[in-house]
C-alpha cells in the first residue's frame, strides 16, 4: 500500500517537513519534528507548539500529520485498499476513494448546523483531522491521536488580582507572536465595542 499525498502550493518545504501557516520558532522545532518516528513522540513533540499550521512529514512508508488547536488549515485523509491519501483537499481526497454520494446523516447535520461533526465529512470515506488531532500512517495501519483539548474548570478558589496578572501577560504574550508573525506587515484590528475589542 503506498501513501499519495496532494498539497496546495501554500505548502513551505523544508528538508523534511511540509508546513502551511506559521509556527512560533519553527526553527528551533523543526530538527525534533523531524526526527519523531511514533505517535507518542508526535504527539509529545506537538504539545509543544504555537501558532497557526498544519503540519506533514513523509518517510518512506509512513505519514505523519497534524493541525494545530483550532484547525485553521485543515487536514482530510482516506483509505482504499491500495493508497492511504491525504491532502488540504476534501474534494481531491474524495475523487481519490470514488465517492459520489453524500451521507445522509451527515448532509442533514451540515444542513442544520453548518458543519459535520467529528471526523466525518459529507463523504462517507473521507475523514478529516480534528483541532488538535494528528495522525500517523504507517506499516499500513492508521494512528489518530488528540494532542490537544481544551478543558476548562473554575478554579476552586482564587484572587481576583492573580488572575488579572495572569489575563495581563498571556494577552501581551499572544500580542508579541502576532507582531512577530506579522514581520512589518500591517495588521487590521475590527474593533466592535466588545469585551475581546476592549482587551486587545
Amino acid at each position: 500500500m503506498s501513501i499519495v499525498l496532494k498539497l496546495s502550493d501554500r505548502w513551505k518545504s523544508t528538508a523534511s517537513l511540509e508546513l502551511l501557516g506559521c509556527i512560533h520558532d519553527f526553527e528551533k522545532h523543526e530538527s525534533t519534528l523531524a526526527s519523531v518516528e511514533n505517535i507518542e513522540s508526535w504527539v509529545v513533540k506537538l504539545k509543544d507548539l504555537k501558532g497557526f499550521y498544519s503540519l506533514v512529514k513523509q518517510d518512506a512508508n509512513q505519514v505523519f500529520a497534524a493541525v494545530d488547536h483550532i484547525r485553521s488549515r485543515p487536514l482530510f485523509y482516506a483509505s482504499t485498499e491500495q493508497n492511504f491519501y491525504l491532502s488540504d483537499s476534501a474534494e481531491w481526497v474524495r475523487q481519490q476513494v470514488n465517492d459520489t454520494f453524500m451521507d445522509e446523516f451527515a448532509k442533514a447535520e451540515f444542513q442544520l448546523t453548518g458543519y459535520v461533526t467529528g471526523r466525518d465529512t459529507l463523504y462517507k470515506n473521507v475523514k478529516q483531522l480534528q483541532a488538535g488531532e494528528c495522525l500517523v500512517y504507517a506499516n499500513n495501519q492508521l494512528a489518530v491521536e488528540c494532542y490537544y483539548t481544551f478543558d476548562h474548570r473554575e478554579p476552586e478558589s482564587y484572587r481576583e488580582e492573580t488572575l488579572l496578572e495572569e489575563l495581563d501577560g498571556v494577552a501581551k504574550k499572544s500580542i508579541q507572536r502576532l507582531i512577530q508573525y506579522a514581520n512589518g506587515r500591517q495588521i487590521v484590528i475590527p474593533l466592535s465595542g466588545g469585551y475581546d475589542s476592549r482587551l486587545i
